[in-house]
């Protein structure tokens, strides 16, 4: 079967609006138009559109590494659309590189909860891995495929997209954002699983990762780590915009609201228990393994 960009933003969106509960009625307002970029999200306190460039969209699938791209562009946006960014007036120069971050960070986890539960995303992936008259393809033998694909498709995001920002004063510096993207992959298996496998996470970001070269051309020993203000505003950001209520958006099914539900934590005192169980697992890392 052929697909085409639009194919994969539609089926992404289906599974993402599966991701609530049917009495929530949650729907993900998109539609395309001849903007400038591969996609953007516009809108205000009362509600949000996603908008996907036309001639994009419409451009064909020619490999799983595209499925990736699209769908981590996707991801950012609707880390966007869900947590209601558009809401949010910058009261400091900060705030928009303190959005963009996040958004990178918890894109990666909607991005990975779409391949890893999107029955419409999976069925394209089947698809395209599928070999004709032959048996399915073992589960192991597809795993390494959907991660091969994506790091290919993060290298190509880090080189068409993300060094395109660099100066803009709005997002982090690109090799910040591809670091920022693996951190949402380490916080999407934490969260799935309860506890970080170091083997597990050597095998996964060698294929995002080192395979691809792409930490070579992404590190810069000049660079900084963000600074803790940057993430605190995040988090202060967030909380902003939650308010009163539970949720930044509500009707998440329980199954998923680990994993990228929108409740912000307001509580030092949970923070700092969260942070100690991290570091409890940091500890027991020997990190001895085989590449």
């Amino acid at each position: 079967m052929k697909y085409i960009y639009e194919s994969v933003i539609e089926a992404a969106i289906s599974d993402f609006e599966g991701f609530f509960n049917p009495n929530a009625q949650f729907r993900v307002n998109y539609k395309t138009a001849n903007i400038n970029g591969p996609a953007k999200v516009t809108g205000n306190e009362k509600g949000s559109t996603l908008w996907f460039n036309t001639f994009g969209a419409q451009q064909p699938i020619e490999s799983l590494d595209d499925v990736m791209f699209c769908l981590i562009i996707l991801g950012h946006e609707l880390a966007h659309y869900v947590n209601k960014h558009v809401s949010h007036k910058d009261q400091s120069k900060t705030d928009s590189i303190a959005i963009e971050g996040w958004a990178d960070n918890f894109g990666a986890r909607i991005t990975f909860t779409l391949i890893t539960f999107g029955s419409a995303v999976s069925e394209i992936i089947d698809n395209l891995t599928a070999v004709p008259f032959a048996k399915p393809v073992p589960f192991k033998f597809k795993q390494e495929i959907i991660l091969k694909a994506i790091g290919r498709a993060l290298l190509r995001i880090y080189e068409t997209v993300y060094k395109n920002t660099d100066g803009s004063g709005q997002y982090l510096k690109s090799s910040q954002r591809v670091f920022t993207f693996l951190a949402g992959v380490t916080a999407f298996f934490y969260r799935l699983w309860g506890d970080l496998n170091e083997v597990w996470l050597f095998y996964v970001y060698k294929r995002l990762a080192f395979d691809t070269k792409l930490t070579d051309r992404a590190y810069d020993p000049h660079d900084k780590m963000a600074p803790d203000a940057l993430f605190e505003r995040m988090r202060e950001i967030h909380i902003q915009i939650k308010g009163e209520e539970r949720f930044i958006t509500a009707g998440m099914h329980p199954n998923f609201l680990n994993l990228i539900g929108t409740s912000y934590v307001d509580d030092p005192e949970e923070r700092e228990r969260r942070k100690d169980r991290l570091r409890e697992e940091f500890k027991r890392w020997e990190f001895k393994f085989e590449l």
